[in-house]
């Protein structure tokens, strides 16, 4: 689990750091705008964390130097003097606004709760019986989906296009590998050859998963 405003690098498998942070979100009563003014501080406060000098982290904060755009799927962009900066992804869940960084072509993050997936929730619309398989295999019942969706709705993200025009079970998980610090999965898209790595890591209400892609720098 993330605490809120501390900066925490994960070393994603195919080995590009990937930096994290959070804070409490003031939406709903404080609507759209709130989370917008939230994004560009969880962005200031990983520039600023990662950057590589203390004049460099001192200017990630002065105002009107960050801009967080989207495009017509609604993929985040960071601008940094006007200028594309470094990827950037955000999640919510349970009160929670997450940012994730890092210097590659397409980055995903998500946390999914187990409870979101209880009950009549039509599993069988947004799994295959082979993955739910695997993931009931690797991790038990109540726990199996959320992780499933996580780490699929991840890497949507970083190919940009979320589930516009892609079925989630277009996106499908064939391989779930234990690592030190959680799950390294296997996840095939239909329509793109070779597999897509995702990370994964149990929190204490589900699953945090994130993807990235084609690092560049």
């Amino acid at each position: 689990m993330i605490a809120p405003w501390v900066v925490e690098t994960v070393v994603h498998p195919a080995g590009c750091p990937i930096h994290v942070t959070g804070a409490e979100s003031a939406r709903p009563g404080g609507g759209r705008g709130a989370d917008d003014r939230l994004e560009l501080r969880l962005l200031e406060s990983l520039l600023s964390a990662t950057g590589h000098d203390a004049a460099d982290r001192e200017s990630m904060t002065r105002p009107g130097r960050l801009a967080v755009t989207h495009d017509r799927m609604g993929r985040p962009a960071l601008l940094v003097d006007g200028r594309a900066g470094p990827a950037v992804s955000f999640t919510r869940s349970g009160g929670l606004l997450r940012a994730a960084l890092a210097h590659v072509h397409g980055l995903g993050i998500d946390l999914a709760d187990d409870a979101e997936f209880a009950g009549d929730y039509p599993r069988h619309r947004a799994f295959g019986p082979a993955e739910l398989a695997l993931a009931l295999a690797g991790v038990g019942g109540g726990m199996a989906a959320a992780l499933l969706w996580a780490v699929k709705e991840s890497v949507v993200k970083a190919l940009g296009s979320g589930f516009h025009g892609v079925e989630p079970r277009a996106v499908a998980v064939g391989s779930i590998a234990p690592r030190h610090d959680g799950l390294v999965c296997g996840v095939r898209v239909d329509g793109r050859a070779g597999p897509i790595v995702a990370w994964a890591r149990r929190e204490p209400s589900g699953w945090f998963a994130l993807t990235a892609l084609d690092e560049v720098s």
